[in-house]
């Protein structure tokens, strides 16, 4: 029995990490993980030197892409 089997025999849910930098970085990241039925993204912010607006952009970005595919993420 795979582990994922597992996960839906038990009723575990599944998350996984990304180091992605930029939201048009996340289309195919979160088609994958739609079709895995990842129920949620965990994002660790790979460059900590980015700050002020452009950071907030690219994390308001991050965020709007993943609530338009449905799967909720954690920053």
């Amino acid at each position: 029995m795979l582990w994922r089997d597992l996960l839906d025999r038990y009723g575990q849910r599944f998350g996984i990490e990304a180091l992605l930098e930029e939201p048009a970085d996340y289309t195919e990241f979160l088609r994958q993980a739609q079709d895995f039925g990842v129920s949620f993204v965990n994002d660790q912010v790979k460059d900590a030197f980015v700050v002020s607006k452009q950071a907030i952009a690219r994390l308001q970005g991050i965020i709007t892409t993943c609530v338009e595919a449905s799967i909720p993420v954690f920053v």
